[in-house]
C-alpha cells in the first residue's frame, strides 16, 4: 500500500513538472522601486520600461535630484529629461529597473 502511496506521489510530480514550468519575460517583471536607486552603476538596461513619469520623477528625488523635467520615454525604453543635483544641470536617464544614468 505504501508502494502505490509513493509511487502515485511521484508520478504526481513528473506530470505536474512540465506543465508548472513557466519563464518570466524579464521586461514585463515587476520592478522592485523600493530600494535606493542605483546612479551611474553600469549601461542603462533597454526593453520594455512599464514605470510611470510619476514613479520615475520620485525615482530621481529618492536619488537626490531635483528639477526633473522633459522626461520623454525613447525607443529603446529609457526615461531621458533633465534634473539637477548641488545646483548642476544634469542629463538623465532611468532604464526599465528603476537605476539611474547622468551626465
Amino acid at each position: 500500500m505504501l508502494r502505490i502511496a509513493i509511487t502515485a506521489v511521484l508520478l504526481s510530480f513528473a506530470l505536474a513538472g512540465p506543465t508548472s514550468a513557466q519563464t518570466v519575460d524579464p521586461a514585463a517583471a515587476t520592478v522592485d522601486l523600493s530600494g535606493p536607486p542605483k546612479i551611474n552603476g553600469g549601461p542603462l538596461v533597454t526593453g520594455t520600461n512599464t514605470l510611470t513619469e510619476k514613479q520615475v520623477l520620485r525615482r530621481l528625488m529618492r536619488a537626490g535630484l531635483s528639477n526633473a523635467s522633459d522626461l520623454v520615454l525613447d525607443d529603446s525604453g529609457i526615461w531621458r529629461g533633465k534634473a539637477e543635483r548641488s545646483g548642476i544641470n544634469l542629463r538623465v536617464g532611468v532604464d526599465r529597473l528603476g537605476d539611474i544614468s547622468t551626465q
